[in-house]
């Protein structure tokens, strides 16, 4: 892992957390080893974890694939319907992000 990066986590009461990191802020709620929160970044989380080991799954709901295919589907620029693979808006000329 190259480069620096930022996290701190501010709990608030005996259940809320807000995480604030380089790339994101999130906001949970639980307890230690089970979690459920959402952030800037990914979206709706679980957190589960069995405390003092450092063993965990979080799995993300929803996970953005219908995301993808929206931004992929139409031009940013013009609206226009792009054709799958497309690297070049065929109306206004716009490269596909």
């Amino acid at each position: 892992m190259a480069g620096w990066n930022f996290r701190k986590s501010l709990r608030i009461g005996k259940v809320l957390r807000i995480s604030l990191g380089g790339k994101s802020v999130g906001l949970s709620v639980g307890v230690k080893g089970a979690r459920a929160g959402v952030n800037s970044s990914r979206g709706a989380y679980t957190h589960l974890s069995i405390p003092g080991t450092g063993l965990y799954n979080r799995s993300y709901l929803g996970t953005g694939t219908a995301k993808i295919r929206r931004s992929a589907t139409f031009c940013e620029k013009c609206g226009a319907r792009l054709p799958q693979g497309a690297n070049f808006c065929g109306t206004c000329g716009a490269p596909v992000k």
